[in-house]
């Protein structure tokens, strides 16, 4: 796999976890993270393990990776629209204030 692509969906993972980070200390400082929420975050955070799982595995099975591109684009892709949808939702549930 071609170290530069590795590196932008490394970096995109990162942006994710920093993204959701930021949220989750925002949402405790104004004492509004639920449970719900947190075991939301927490699905969010295991998906984006797996998909760094699935990258590692990709970059030591160079062979594949033509393989499973698509698929890990796709899956990151799906995970960042899912927390934006998330935010969205967060957004519109406390009375269009924004988090």
């Amino acid at each position: 796999m071609p170290e530069q692509q590795k590196d932008a969906m490394s970096e995109r993972l990162a942006a994710l976890s920093k993204a959701i980070d930021e949220k989750v200390s925002h949402l405790k400082e104004h004492g509004e993270l639920s449970s719900r929420h947190a075991s939301y975050v927490g699905d969010l955070k295991e998906r984006q393990a797996e998909l760094r799982g699935k990258l590692e595995g990709a970059v030591h099975d160079n062979h594949v990776w033509s393989a499973i591109k698509n698929e890990l684009d796709l899956d990151i892709s799906s995970l960042f629209s899912d927390f934006r949808n998330w935010v969205e939702y967060l957004d519109t549930d406390s009375g269009g204030r924004k988090s």
